[in-house]
């Protein structure tokens, strides 16, 4: 059975966690005891060689608390030792092994200061240092055995604890490979999904790390795909289309400019033979003719800012400042045009406050702008926005409820002078200039039939 990466992440862990425990133990057992008895016996060197020090000085007010402290730390029997009376004083292992000496041998002095090892009567290897003071030997006993046994309790105590060690290791070790696999299924899932294309991206943790970055970038990745898809198979239908489009093209643009030059020309021979009722009339016809004239010359200066873009003379202003801010204002201009047209708006906001970009922004309002045209001319009853940051570009989607768009005619979308069947008013510019800025702005662009409409999707 193939294990998951959850499970693998967990048995490693657990794999380590027992390694390591092992090697402890194994120190423990055959290496601490060694250790332990050879420090308390350099310990014990070390304060031999610093009563001599001392006893050289005639310091023997240190020297008392030299072995006093010695006895204090490594537990045995301190005592005073004359010829004639024995052993006086006695004290009762006071240090931390709380070794008690039954002196079954009569301390035999060598010198001033006296060191030398017996084995006693019950099998225990004694360690004795005897200092000169005055007229009797201020003598110190431990048994070398009790230094080593006193790592039993010590011993206990660590694997007790090791013990829980081991248990916070499996804990800790499920709960590690479940965050960790957690995030990595969900990506799994979102490229299962991306993989049908039925599906739009997301995040799938908010946390600043690797797989918050694997994931922005294949949100990015599925991004460019789609767009390289939807221009791949647009750049194909113009292929097969092209003298097609050329004469739609010419056919387009001389009705978009005969149309209200002929009612230009009307309105002007009436009032030219003053063939008017009255002043009333006479003023309407002059409306007509600055509307007209004003819908010619956003003819023509689409016309113009769209050859400019296509052919590559136009000149972005690009300036940096915080999107979130620039983004709501927009949003919220173009919340009032939706809502006159009696459709809902709806709006899914996720830029982050403190995102910043370099762009033109009066550019990006007019992609917006005519987006957003688009949705009200052809939604029902809904137009949405969704709005969020992907890799550090600005992805926007713009739904309408609307009619699908045949599916001959979707790669055309983006084209100069296209219109979607039986839309007879517009210049069929608007669409090809949101292409026209995208593509300046180094980004990516795409429009697809929903379930119950149609979103256009750009990334700049």
């Amino acid at each position: 059975m193939k294990k998951s990466i959850g499970q693998k992440i967990f048995i490693y862990m657990i794999i380590f966690s027992l390694a390591i425990v092992g090697m402890i133990g194994f120190g423990i057992k055959f290496l601490f005891p060694t250790y332990y008895e050879n420090s308390q016996m350099k310990y014990l060197d070390k304060s031999e060689a610093l009563i001599r020090a001392q006893y050289a000085m005639e310091d023997y007010e240190s020297v008392l608390e030299t072995m006093t402290l010695i006895e204090e730390e490594l537990g045995g029997e301190l005592y005073y030792f004359t010829e004639t009376s024995g052993m006086q004083g006695v004290s009762m292992g006071k240090g931390r092994n709380k070794t008690v000496i039954t002196n079954t041998e009569k301390f035999i002095p060598t010198g001033e200061i006296t060191t030398y090892e017996y084995i006693n009567k019950i099998g225990l290897d004694i360690h004795v240092i005897g200092v000169l003071v005055s007229d009797e030997y201020l003598v110190y006993e431990v048994s070398i055995q009790n230094l080593s046994q006193a790592t039993g309790t010590m011993i206990n105590f660590i694997w007790a604890l090791l013990f829980i060690v081991i248990v916070l290791a499996f804990i800790i070790s499920f709960f590690l490979s479940r965050n960790i696999s957690k995030p990595i299924k969900a990506l799994n899932v979102l490229a299962e999904a991306m993989k049908n294309k039925n599906i739009e991206p997301y995040l799938v943790t908010e946390e600043k790390n690797e797989i918050n970055q694997l994931n922005q970038t294949l949100n990015e990745l599925y991004e460019e795909l789609l767009s390289s898809i939807y221009k791949l198979n647009a750049e194909l239908n113009k292929e097969r289309n092209a003298e097609q489009l050329k004469k739609r093209f010419l056919a387009q643009a001389t009705h978009e400019l005969k149309t209200p030059i002929a009612v230009i020309r009307g309105y002007s021979e009436i009032l030219y033979d003053g063939m008017y009722k009255n002043e009333e009339e006479h003023d309407k016809f002059l409306k007509n003719i600055y509307e007209e004239t004003e819908a010619v010359s956003h003819l023509i200066l689409d016309v113009l800012d769209y050859t400019k873009m296509e052919t590559g003379n136009y000149q972005l202003n690009k300036v940096n400042k915080p999107v979130k801010r620039h983004i709501q204002e927009l949003l919220k201009r173009y919340k009032d045009y939706v809502e006159s047209y009696n459709l809902k708006f709806e709006l899914v906001d996720k830029i982050p406050e403190d995102f910043e970009k370099s762009m033109d922004w009066n550019k990006f309002d007019q992609i917006y702008k005519n987006l957003i045209s688009n949705a009200v001319e052809h939604g029902q009853t809904l137009v949405r926005t969704k709005i969020q940051v992907i890799n550090s570009k600005i992805r926007m989607s713009v739904y309408n409820d609307g009619s699908h768009i045949d599916e001959e005619d979707i790669a055309n979308v983006f084209e100069s002078f296209y219109k979607k069947k039986g839309k007879k008013t517009g210049t069929g510019l608007g669409l090809a200039i949101v292409k026209e800025i995208v593509l300046l702005h180094g980004g990516d662009y795409r429009v697809e039939n929903t379930e119950d409409g149609v979103e256009f999707f750009i990334s700049v």
